[in-house]
């Protein structure tokens, strides 16, 4: 609670150091990409996901780490928390 007040105080003090949450970016979301940003494009349709039987909360960019995942649990199922780990890890790096 202590810690929680004090940043309270601190904020108060030192309004400068803080951003203020109501308000947008300063700076232009652009900066860094000369030609603009690549738009991101889905590797699976919404067809292909659920022919695929993959989860309605695992439908995004990163479907196909997740079905990797899921043909290594069906592959390894008796052990698989310790061969399919590469698999998890990369798709918990995709979610990132």
């Amino acid at each position: 609670m202590g810690l929680n007040f004090s940043g309270s105080i601190d904020r108060a003090q030192h309004p400068e150091q803080y951003p203020e949450k109501a308000k947008g970016p300063t700076f232009d979301p652009l900066y860094g990409f000369p030609d603009g940003r690549k738009t991101k494009v889905a590797p699976y349709t919404q067809e292909e996901m659920q022919t695929l039987n993959i989860p309605l909360d695992k439908r995004d960019y990163c479907a196909p780490y997740f079905r990797a995942i899921m043909l290594c649990t069906q592959q390894y199922w008796s052990s698989q928390y310790g061969y399919c780990e590469p698999e998890r890890h990369a798709w918990e790096q995709c979610q990132i």
